[in-house]
């Protein structure tokens, strides 16, 4: 575990209608906006905010559609029928490398200063 998001463990999900290749992902963390950003960099991602706890579904070509809710600590992943294992340990790589950008509120101010030069002033730049 290197990044500041983890998998913590997959695991086979059971009485999935939709697929015989689901697998549950189980995260150390709470799957926020910033997060689903990054993991669908590479796809196409579908977030539905009009609902009490938004969900999302993203879909990575030929790779995995991975589905859940903001807020959760877990999602499912719905894979191909070849190369699983392979998909599931790049995508614990990938989550690794992801880096929240913080957020930080902060007051600066401008500040425009007029210098006055005597026209016949030597100035060095």
């Amino acid at each position: 575990m290197n990044g500041l998001m983890n998998v913590v463990k997959f695991h086979k999900a059971k009485n999935c209608m939709a697929s015989n290749n689901a697998v549950d992902v189980l995260f150390d963390g709470e799957i926020d906006r910033q997060f689903i950003e990054f993991i669908a960099e590479e796809g196409k991602m579908t977030l539905y905010e009009n609902f009490p706890k938004p969900f999302f579904v993203i879909e990575i070509k030929k790779k995995y559609l991975i589905k859940g809710a903001l807020g959760n600590d877990n999602a499912r992943m719905y894979l191909p029928e070849k190369n699983c294992d392979k998909i599931l340990e790049d995508f614990r790589f990938f989550v690794e490398e992801f880096v929240p950008v913080e957020i930080v509120e902060d007051e600066t101010v401008t500040v425009q200063v007029e210098m006055c030069i005597p026209m016949d002033a030597e100035v060095n730049l």
